[in-house]
């Protein structure tokens, strides 16, 4: 049994977040928090959060080792609002990471690579299960694979391709990390080796297809890889949600190819009809 996402979306919060601007000097940005009904197999999960590019710190006015990077933040504030009954228990919410989670904290200049397994971490820590996908400015404990203290987690399920395929909570899952380029560099592929592997996943019928770079959407501004669409239009039936990052969109829903949700710099909350909801 697929997802049914009901559009549209609607925001319900936001935070403050500070990042590198075009000027190379620091700029705020927000990141909004959108809100929609699905309708998720029998089981005990009431709601999905899913978020990617969060490329930003907390707070610009204090010392760099004292900012923290947004994924912490917003993991923390998940579970407040958990805890005070204003959406579902922590134990039912499933968490889904598009990737690229860190900036650098100086704030004097974008991209970067560094180690996101804290937000991983954050996440898995206090909710029901973390399944997502490396972007390309993620390293983990100083490398560009997964690490033995994700893998080894039972709620913690990090996807590169169709030998991770799994099923939760009734929910078929696979995922791609990284982006089409030079193979030599951190969480790339050709695009030959990314249409061998969305292939290999799309032969399955897919509840999440998660991905760090998407295709694009109907409208121009709707950034994306032509390939995926590629691969998309013809595979046999689409995903349920595919979701994904890496290029901003100005709003995350787009429903040309099925359901697409763009999670860059944003997130979506998805809950089960009747579940707790409050904000």
């Amino acid at each position: 049994m697929a997802i049914t996402l009901n559009p549209p979306l609607r925001e319900i919060l936001s935070f403050d977040a500070y990042t590198c601007g075009s000027s190379g000097l620091p700029e705020w940005i927000r990141i909004p928090v959108y809100h929609a009904v699905a309708e998720f197999p029998d089981s005990e999960l009431d709601a999905i959060f899913l978020t990617g590019d969060l490329q930003f710190y907390d707070r610009r006015d204090v010392p760099e080792g004292d900012r923290r990077l947004m994924g912490l933040v917003v993991a923390e504030e998940l579970l407040n609002l958990s805890l005070a009954k204003m959406i579902p228990a922590a134990a039912q919410i499933g968490i889904v990471l598009t990737g690229d989670f860190y900036a650098i904290p100086s704030l004097a200049k974008r991209g970067g690579l560094g180690d996101v397994t804290p937000i991983w971490e954050a996440f898995a820590d206090v909710f029901r299960w973390v399944v997502g996908v490396a972007g390309n400015h993620d390293a983990f404990e100083g490398e560009t694979v997964f690490p033995a203290r994700l893998l080894n987690r039972e709620n913690t399920f990090p996807l590169n391709g169709p030998s991770d395929l799994l099923e939760l909570d009734s929910l078929w899952i696979g995922g791609i990390s990284g982006i089409i380029g030079n193979p030599l560099k951190a969480w790339r592929h050709t695009g030959d080796e990314l249409v061998e592997q969305a292939d290999l996943l799309l032969a399955e019928a897919l509840d999440l297809f998660i991905l760090h770079e998407g295709p694009r959407g109907s409208e121009r501004a709707m950034r994306g890889c032509e390939t995926l669409n590629m691969v998309l239009e013809r595979a046999a039936q689409l995903p349920a949600i595919t979701v994904f990052g890496h290029c901003h969109w100005p709003q995350p829903l787009d429903q040309s190819l099925g359901t697409l949700l763009n999670t860059d710099a944003c997130a979506v909350l998805l809950t089960r009809p009747g579940a707790p909801m409050h904000l």
